[in-house]
């Protein structure tokens, strides 16, 4: 795969419910009218040296959002800042009620797209986005732009995403990485 150019691809693909940033997934699903579920899927590769790397056991934990003996917002991950945006919006959002402004133009344009999308399956079309040909369906790569910069590096030292990384959990990824990780968040 040849390099991706920056001012081609933007950094972040989005779906109705989740988005890639290269080297991370997430997802939302909702549970209810009132609750949504948010999985996280993070990569970093094994540096060069310490391929190939067999994994027995893919690591995963359920991270808090509250500290359990303050009961306040946990804010030291990036993640956990997201879900307090998320969750301080309320239960269920009036957007009627909403004032988007400038800065909020990639969220129009992004709700433009799913009504347009949604009309043409009303009309019998398929929405944008659908790969029904068995060829091409097997394997489909995301236009990112750090695809190059996706392995070890200074960042991966620091574990950023989500608060509440277990112990055992960290202890795998240093295993696997060949060094300390910094679990304490920004």
């Amino acid at each position: 795969m040849r390099p991706i150019r920056y001012g081609r691809w933007g950094r972040v693909l989005l779906w109705p419910n989740g988005f890639f940033l290269g080297s991370y997934f997430e997802w939302r699903v909702p549970v209810d009218d009132e609750n949504t579920l948010s999985i996280s899927w993070i990569y970093t590769a094994v540096p060069e040296e310490r391929r190939p790397y067999r994994q027995e056991v893919i690591p995963s934990w359920q991270s808090p959002i509250k500290d359990p003996e303050t009961g306040r917002w946990i804010t030291t991950h990036v993640i956990n800042q997201d879900i307090i945006g998320w969750v301080g919006q309320g239960r269920i959002t009036d957007r009627q009620k909403e004032n988007l402004g400038q800065s909020d133009k990639g969220i129009v344009m992004m709700r433009n797209r799913f009504f347009k999308e949604l009309e043409a399956v009303v009309e019998g079309a398929a929405p944008k986005g659908i790969i029904r040909d068995p060829e091409i369906n097997h394997k489909v790569a995301l236009a990112v732009a750090n695809r190059v910069s996706l392995g070890a590096d200074a960042v991966s030292r620091k574990f950023i995403l989500h608060a509440g990384q277990p112990d055992h959990v960290r202890r795998m990824c240093e295993e696997a990485m060949g060094y300390e990780i910094d679990a304490s968040g920004l």
